[in-house]
């Protein structure tokens, strides 16, 4: 077994999991991708946080309730410290 044979396993799975959640069939073309540092989970949670938007489900992202970047403007205009990505301060 090698590590290319256990990712699509594991994509596998994951795809039929969302298939069921969603009541639907068909294939995804998943992909892994290692964040290695800091600024790669930052584009990459910018890449997330703007799916609702290029998919025309939300016009902003203030409008849209299911990412996660509303907890992080909601603590920025509260004032709150903001902690780093990996949770340090």
């Amino acid at each position: 077994m090698d590590i290319s044979w256990f990712m699509h396993c594991l994509n596998e799975s994951i795809v039929h999991q969302a298939n069921i959640e969603d009541h639907c069939t068909g294939f995804s073309w998943l992909k892994s991708k290692a964040l290695l540092d800091e600024r790669a989970l930052a584009a990459c949670i910018g890449y997330v946080d703007l799916n609702p938007i290029r998919a025309d489900i939300e016009k902003t992202s203030l409008d849209s309730d299911h990412i996660s970047i509303q907890q992080r403007i909601r603590a920025a205009t509260s004032g709150e410290q903001s902690k780093g990505l990996f949770g340090q301060s």
